[in-house]
């Protein structure tokens, strides 16, 4: 990727802005979010200056998503606000959808759950015409959340939704996130383990060090808990291996 953005000036202004926010993507998910929102701020203005109203959509929400990672609520409000003013029916259904996701976490994480199910239902509601079906999952992702603590028995429901569609369309990233999620409802701890050792072995035939390592972190407090120090360590060690390990880009 690197490369790539190195020979970037040979490429037009549109096809830099998707390098940029290509890239932008992948540096967030090594927790380089202030490089992230530089990458992100470039491809926004080569999409402006060449009229690209769905890809100035796309990025704005994409900075809105930045904020909210990183709890700033009142920029993530502030980039989603402008994000809503862009949406038109005429938008296509993939990065309408994608809005309404996001939306739906930021409106959660300001606690306008009501809001924030009704957008994930949007999403659910239009899922036969969304290409990325990630994004699918993510709402029901955001819906089960929303009743973790109130109502532990739907949010399984919700989650074991993702689980079906994940299966059904071979989602395995998204797939580690949901038995990650699953993970956290009820007290029964083998129960959690069971759903984390899948979790974990996916993200080891994935190869994503980003997911072993949270993984791995998640592990070591069951087993601790449990008395089994032998494999406590174990994910401890894998834990920090990965921590100190992770590629930079």
């Amino acid at each position: 990727m690197r490369k790539a953005l190195q020979k970037i000036d040979k490429l037009n202004e549109v096809e830099q802005a998707n390098y940029y926010t290509l890239y932008g993507r992948i540096i967030k998910l090594r927790e380089k979010t202030d490089s992230s929102f530089l990458y992100y701020q470039k491809a926004l203005e080569l999409y402006e200056r060449n009229k690209k109203p769905d890809s100035v959509l796309y990025s704005k929400i994409l900075m809105a998503e930045l904020f909210r990672y990183r709890g700033v609520k009142d920029m993530a409000l502030k980039y989603i606000k402008e994000a809503e003013k862009m949406v038109t029916p005429k938008t296509p259904a993939d990065i309408r959808a994608y809005y309404y996701n996001r939306r739906a976490a930021i409106e959660a994480m300001l606690g306008n759950n009501a809001l924030a199910e009704k957008l994930s239902l949007k999403v659910i509601e239009m899922q036969d015409s969304i290409t990325n079906k990630e994004t699918v999952v993510y709402s029901y992702n955001e819906y089960g959340y929303i009743y973790e603590h109130s109502n532990p028995e739907k949010s399984k429901e919700l989650y074991l939704k993702a689980i079906e569609l994940v299966d059904k369309h071979n989602l395995l990233i998204a797939k580690v996130d949901v038995l990650t999620l699953l993970s956290r409802l009820g007290d029964d701890i083998y129960v959690k383990l069971n759903y984390l050792e899948q979790a974990y072995e996916l993200a080891i035939q994935l190869g994503n060090d980003d997911m072993i390592f949270a993984v791995s972190r998640r592990l070591f407090d069951p087993y601790y808990r449990l008395g089994d120090y032998e494999k406590a360590a174990k994910y401890c060690r894998i834990a920090l291996y990965y921590q100190n390990n992770q590629s930079s880009f």
